[in-house]
């Protein structure tokens, strides 16, 4: 992994092997994961024969889509849960919309019903974190054409009645 730092107001690029412990000044690029290990000591070095030792692994990312601003387009009540195409969704970090190969659909709640339904994201690639936010799901339209057949008994004329109303 190359990194940068700067000594003396200059900048220096530096190559860092796998393993190779990573410098207080250095400006690690975006995209690059570091695993920290740590082995406790004195109190905390575990039951006195084995060390105890944790590891975690970092991910150095751009942005974090949980202070991205999200809008979900509203959605029709289908009778089943409503999962949402990557059209539906737009995100934004600044001024920045991002692809969408920049997040993934993780989870969704109270996605079945006519109301209010939440949808988790979460970021890939350059982005990180994890959001969750709100969309509608609207009732059903459904459309009724009435007609009227003159040419029955009971019938002086022809008339056309469209009803449009909502159902759940």
């Amino acid at each position: 992994m190359e990194v940068t730092q700067v000594v003396n107001k200059q900048t220096v690029y530096i190559t860092r092997l796998q393993g190779e412990e990573v410098d207080k000044k250095d400006i690690i690029p975006v995209g690059a994961e570091i695993t920290a290990t740590t082995t406790g000591m004195k109190n905390y070095a575990g039951d006195g024969t084995t060390p105890s030792t944790q590891s975690a692994t970092f991910r150095f990312v751009a942005a974090n889509i949980a202070k991205a601003m999200v809008k979900v387009a509203a959605q029709i009540y289908t009778g089943k849960a409503v999962e949402l195409n990557k059209d539906d969704i737009t995100v934004k970090v600044g001024k920045v919309t991002l692809e969408k190969t920049d997040y993934e659909i993780v989870g969704y709640s109270n996605n079945v019903k006519k109301g209010t339904a939440k949808v988790t994201i979460r970021g890939i690639g350059n982005y990180g974190g994890e959001k969750t936010v709100t969309f509608k799901i609207n009732s059903k339209l459904m459309n009724y054409t009435i007609v009227y057949d003159k040419n029955a008994d009971d019938v002086t004329g022809t008339m056309i009645i469209e009803i449009k109303k909502h159902f759940i």
